[in-house]
């Protein structure tokens, strides 16, 4: 019996990391932070993006969007979106112009269940929860290596053949740790990279899916320029800068506050999911998700900068991101805050993109109508 509800509890879990990804944020959860805390001064004072619209997009050719998600920029400003109710990609150019589909979800198909995208160079890859696939910029699959997406969950590209994973959640690791694994295939090979140690409170997390922002997880992002990774657990602000085989090189760290989601925040976040659960069952789930946000849900580096893709609600109707910037010695320069326009709002947590100075955004209307919005934006220069 016991078997059964641990299993329906993972099901459960899978779905909710599935939509969480790209679907709705919670409710507003906690108390509302739209400024930097005290203690996290930036040296140069806030820094303004100024964007400004270049297009807006509510379709992708002649086709309305179902249930996009997961927007990702690759080379040359190209653009991959996925639809989740039509269960495949399409490839969008700079100027928003519909180049192609791809990555068709189903069995025979491509794809067997597509869970996250993820470029690097001129390649993209999808991860489905068997496999991931590696496509040429213009959606030609180049290979497909096996891969379990939720055990080894992608963290940071470093060529065509080497790449770190790590555990897609960091819950249902009672010995308290997480290791980063680099992946070379080439070789064949994994070596271990880092390890991330858990909080007592994180041992005891029971295992499942993820919603981003609120599940612990491990972040990272790959300096090319630099050959320089750098890392962290997204639930605490501690930064580690390594080389390619895991030297430890920098860190830095803050001590901002954490903002709490409540029981009942958390119980309606899984009721959308899960309509018809009996109340018990999700309130028992709700009981084990953390009661905390994370500190950010990204990082990225930028021309020369690390962005840190701050947490500052759960909100259905999110019209910002903060962003905090660094030198990529760790020093904290700069607040800044992409703030959006005419009642439009974030459809997910994922739904800002930036690469240069170019910004996309997925973005919901007072109708809730999606759309796709690109802006030139202001960035620090090196």
């Amino acid at each position: 019996m016991k078997k059964v509800v641990f299993i329906s509890f993972l099901l459960a879990m899978v779905a909710v990391s599935a939509y969480a990804q790209q679907g709705d944020f919670l409710k507003l959860a906690g108390p509302y932070l739209g400024q930097t805390p005290s203690g996290m001064i930036p040296e140069k004072g806030t820094w303004n993006f100024n964007q400004q619209k270049v297009w807006e997009i509510d379709k992708a050719g002649n086709e309305d969007f179902a249930r996009p998600g997961e927007p990702r920029i690759g080379h040359k400003g190209i653009l991959y979106l996925r639809d989740f109710d039509k269960k495949f990609s399409y490839i969008l150019d700079a100027e928003g112009a519909l180049l192609k589909k791809f990555a068709y979800e189903g069995e025979n198909l491509d794809v067997s269940k597509y869970i996250n995208c993820f470029t690097f160079g001129e390649n993209v890859v999808i991860g489905a929860m068997d496999q991931l696939h590696f496509y040429t910029s213009d959606g030609e699959l180049i290979k497909s290596v096996p891969n379990n997406i939720f055990m080894r969950f992608p963290l940071a590209f470093i060529n065509k053949s080497e790449y770190l994973v790590a555990p897609g959640a960091l819950t249902g690791l009672p010995a308290g740790i997480a290791e980063i694994t680099k992946v070379n295939l080439e070789s064949g090979k994994d070596e271990k990279f880092a390890e991330i140690k858990l909080s007592e409170e994180e041992k005891a997390f029971p295992p499942g899916g993820v919603i981003v922002g609120l599940t612990p997880q491990i972040v990272a992002a790959y300096d090319d320029k630099n050959e320089r990774i750098y890392f962290c657990k997204n639930s605490e602000y501690k930064i580690f800068v390594a080389d390619a085989d895991g030297k430890i090189l920098n860190s830095f760290a803050s001590e901002p506050e954490r903002i709490n989601v409540s029981l009942d925040a958390r119980k309606e976040h899984l009721r959308f999911f899960l309509k018809d659960a009996p109340d018990e069952r999700i309130t028992s789930i709700a009981k084990g998700l953390p009661d905390k946000l994370a500190y950010f849900h990204k990082i990225q580096i930028n021309d020369g900068f690390l962005y840190i893709f701050r947490m500052s609600e759960f909100s259905t109707k999110s019209s910002e991101q903060i962003i905090d910037i660094y030198s990529l010695d760790g020093k904290f320069l700069y607040a800044g805050t992409i703030q959006f326009e005419n009642g439009l709002s974030l459809r997910n947590v994922n739904g800002v993109q930036i690469r240069g100075n170019c910004l996309y955004a997925l973005l919901a209307d007072a109708k809730g109508k999606s759309k796709i919005v690109k802006y030139k934006i202001d960035i620090p220069a090196g």
